[in-house]
């Protein structure tokens, strides 16, 4: 056999193992007994060497490198005990034939195992793994799914039964239900607790709920792993929930073409409705018509991946939410990746499921990491529904129409930055109650903007927030709502328009320097401008403050008596204290 010969096969050969590389030499050698019977040149071109169909080269420890075999698994290797090959069940794999049936065939098959996709396939139904073992779905690089209809691309759901009554538990704080009737329910399974307690969303009816999991049950009382988190007093229920493995997508590269028209559900990409831990990571997913990925009544997992142009088109039925945390969801986590041109990059807000939970439900301390890039946002880059408690996100938006907009309770807004906002940096809206920003930076809010916070009728808090001095007349708070700035967080004073209630608790203290337009004024310190008249103007409300400090010795504080004469108030060296007539 000749050296060519050699070389090459030898490639084949370390790719191979066992018996299928034995008859592989053996037919090799039998080939070359026949038609390889020159001498080669004395040395291998070096056109040859890593080429296709050359000869392969050898690295440091004289080895074929890795990128330089070939991949045989789908055809003469097999898959260990643990991975099932997509390409073993008769799928076509160019993207345009429809694959559909043999991968559900295949996901079959991997219950309890991994399924290795190496190819682009073409779908045009759901592909649901198995709601009994846990499975991984590994996509290699340039592998992917192409989804040629209104449908998910791989749906995941776990089942509810028949809801019970609460006799007792359903208050704030309690940490055990008693139930009408226990028989359904065991130590280590889940529940979702309801009530016919309403939640303000005007787009649809939602009902109050959580998930727990039942740690204890003696007689007809079920000890949960985490207290009541709200009061649920109307018409209290559980409804046991079986939920599915957990399941992982890991890689891909996905579009949607189809759910498009002026009518029909628009479909996620990825669905998982009572599930445990379902983890998304390293994903690309674009030019979709709906959610990218949709979790509800979910306990853990987390996201991770590329979402990009997801279609806005709410008359017509398109929500382009990236990640939509929904329904009773609680420590979902969004890790890291980028959300480009959708409408929210993360949303929490209405559920799926079995009809029985379907309507239910606050998303709780639910998770996004400042890792998650949301930009170029057709509205809210990161936002909350009414649905919602206790969320913990940590911005990092750039060039939304509005930064971040929250619509739930108890929201904490985390560090992180906004950027670029075209209408408000933060919205909170009039839903929302205990609205929390902490530490998060506002920069570069163009001049057509309308504030850089709006509080519409509601109470919240910034707290140690920057907000620079902006380079027009942009609003720093708008809205006719309270909001309390604590800690040692700058908010120019000179660009207040708002008739409600501006509180100001902590070290740094309020600075006004022009003119300011406030009903009432709660601050720890404030600084006033010196010389002239000050420039604050409370309508006839009131300021309380803990220490009112002028900026220069020169300074002075105008009083007016109950006769409606002004006098000017001065202060000594030794001082005493003058009241002059103006």
């Amino acid at each position: 056999m000749g050296r060519r010969a050699l070389l090459r096969l030898g490639t084949i050969a370390t790719a191979m193992t066992g018996a299928s590389a034995v008859s592989t030499l053996q037919s090799a050698s039998a080939s070359a007994a026949i038609g390889d019977l020159t001498s080669p040149p004395g040395y291998v071109p070096l056109t040859e060497k890593g080429a296709p169909l050359g000869v392969a080269t050898l690295d440091g420890k004289s080895k074929v490198p890795a990128a330089m075999l070939p991949d045989l698994s789908g055809i003469y290797g097999r898959a260990s005990a643990a991975e099932v090959y997509a390409a073993n069940f008769g799928t076509i794999g160019d993207g345009q034939a429809d694959d559909t049936n043999a991968l559900r065939v295949a996901l079959t098959s991997a219950a309890g195992k991994t399924l290795v996709v190496t190819q682009m396939h073409r779908i045009t139904g759901s592909l649901a793994p198995s709601t009994l073992e846990p499975t991984n779905i590994v996509f290699r690089p340039g592998a992917g799914l192409i989804v040629d209809s209104d449908v998910v691309a791989i749906m995941h759901q776990g089942s509810a039964g028949a809801a019970i009554a609460v006799t007792g538990g359903s208050a704030a704080g309690s940490t055990t239900l008693t139930v009408a009737d226990a028989s359904v329910f065991t130590a280590g399974g889940y529940l979702v607790l309801k009530s016919a307690d309403m939640l303000t969303d005007p787009a649809r009816t939602t009902y109050r709920g959580m998930l727990a999991r039942v740690t204890e049950k003696s007689g007809n009382i079920l000890t949960l792993d985490n207290p009541v988190y709200r009061d649920m007093p109307t018409r209290p229920e559980v409804v046991p929930v079986i939920l599915a493995p957990r399941v992982t997508v890991d890689g891909g590269d996905f579009s949607h073409t189809k759910p498009v028209g002026p009518t029909g559900f628009r479909s996620a990409l990825l669905y998982f409705a009572l599930a445990l831990h379902p983890t998304v990571r390293g994903i690309d997913a674009h030019d979709l018509g709906g959610p990218g990925v949709l979790v509800s009544h979910v306990d853990g997992g987390s996201f991770s991946g590329n979402l990009t142009d997801l279609t806005n088109d709410p008359d017509n039925g398109h929500f382009g939410y990236g990640v939509n945390v929904g329904g009773t969801t609680r420590y979902f986590r969004v890790i890291s990746g980028t959300a480009r041109r959708v409408r929210h990059g993360f949303t929490t807000g209405h559920g799926g499921g079995p009809s029985v939970v379907n309507s239910v439900g606050d998303p709780f301390r639910n998770h996004v990491s400042s890792d998650f890039l949301v930009t170029e946002g057709r509205d809210a880059g990161l936002d909350t529904h009414a649905q919602g408690w206790g969320n913990i996100i940590e911005p990092n938006v750039d060039c939304c129409r509005i930064g971040i907009q929250d619509r739930a309770q108890f929201t904490i807004f985390s560090g992180g930055i906004v950027s670029g906002s075209t209408l408000y940096g933060a919205n909170i809206s009039s839903e929302a109650t205990g609205t929390l920003i902490d530490g998060t930076n506002f920069v570069n809010t163009p001049t057509k903007a309308g504030s850089v916070i709006r509080a519409a009728g509601t109470t919240g808090v910034l707290k140690d927030v920057y907000i620079p001095l902006p380079p027009n007349a942009v609003p720093t708070v708008s809205g006719g709502g309270q909001v309390e700035v604590r800690g040692s967080s700058f908010v120019p004073g000179y660009n207040f328009s708002r008739p409600g209630t501006f509180g100001l608790l902590g070290k740094r203290g309020m600075s006004v320097s022009a003119n300011t337009d406030l009903k009432q004024l709660i601050v720890g310190l404030l600084g006033l401008p010196a010389g002239g008249a000050t420039p604050l103007n409370l309508n006839g409300g009131s300021l309380t403050a803990g220490n009112v400090d002028l900026a220069e010795s020169s300074g002075s504080l105008m009083l007016k008596s109950p006769d409606g004469t002004r006098y000017r108030i001065t202060v000594a060296n030794g001082g005493a204290v003058t009241a002059i007539k103006i």
